[in-house]
């Protein structure tokens, strides 16, 4: 969650990757949520995937910004931060009929730790998936 406390308009928004497969027979799958946020006591002491929801969290606005050029130049996809999350959803846990995979960021309001309206800031191409042998 991107917070902003001295900023002149606080931001409380959420910056959130979600991710879908297409599979050998064409169906596409449900979006799948990267890492959901938690709310627990145990996040503000440990939580093991900070990091990478961090690293999600400031590449988001430059994938975003990239995107949001011309789509269907290939130079939007040559980004290091796009490269980045595409490699990061590739080594995702997913099915074994998955031929390529796709992601979205999106930003959700957040008020009073209710959900709330989600805008989707880019959506990425399809990436076909390696055969694991």
């Amino acid at each position: 969650m991107g917070w902003t406390f001295f900023a002149p308009i606080p931001y409380t928004g959420d910056i959130r990757l979600l991710w879908r497969e297409q599979l050998s027979d064409g169906t596409v799958s449900t979006w799948s949520e990267f890492i959901p946020p938690s709310s627990t006591f145990a996040r503000a002491v440990w939580h093991r995937h900070w990091r990478v929801r961090k690293g999600v969290i400031d590449c988001a606005p430059v994938i975003v910004r990239e995107m949001a050029g011309d789509r269907k130049s290939p130079l939007s996809m040559l980004g290091l931060r796009y490269l980045m999350v595409v490699q990061l959803v590739a080594g995702l846990p997913g099915s074994a009929l998955s031929i390529a995979r796709q992601f979205t960021v999106v930003n959700v309001d957040r008020s009073d730790d209710d959900e709330g309206a989600v805008q989707v800031l880019c959506v990425s191409n399809w990436h076909r998936q390696h055969e694991v042998s």
